[in-house]
């Protein structure tokens, strides 16, 4: 029983630290070079294998709420759900649209209901100077 006193004691140390850090963060993409990196030696860390993970992942996967709460973590979490994001493809949303909008913008692709942009982050493979005019 003090085992999981005292493991619950460090984990409380360590989140108030790790959110500390970030708090002494400049801004929104160095957070997001941090936070979403998957090389160097902390990729491995918290998890079995070789497996490389980013720390906001390992935060996701651990149900680490107070961490995931922290401003950056989420207004990382709001530019993944609208398509901001290596894994997502060349578009993102412009801005948070309604399932409702993008719905009817699926079965009705004459519309023009939803604004979608380049995803910055999409690794492109050699197509810099392609225009992005159909988007």
């Amino acid at each position: 029983r003090t085992h999981i006193a005292e493991l619950e004691r460090l984990e409380q140390t360590f989140c108030k630290a790790a959110t500390g850090v970030l708090d002494m963060v400049e801004d929104q993409e160095t957070a997001r070079m941090l936070l979403q990196s998957v090389s160097g030696p902390s990729a491995t860390l918290g998890v079995r294998g070789d497996r490389r993970i980013s720390t906001i992942d390992l935060a996701i996967e651990l149900n680490n709420k107070e961490f995931i709460a922290h401003r950056y973590c989420q207004g990382i979490l709001d530019e993944m759900w609208l398509g901001r994001d290596a894994r997502c493809g060349r578009v993102q949303l412009w801005r948070k649209t309604s399932p409702w909008q993008i719905l009817l913008q699926i079965v009705c692709p004459c519309l023009s209901l939803v604004r979608l942009k380049r995803n910055d982050l999409f690794p492109d493979l050699g197509g810099e100077g392609r225009s992005m005019s159909a988007v």
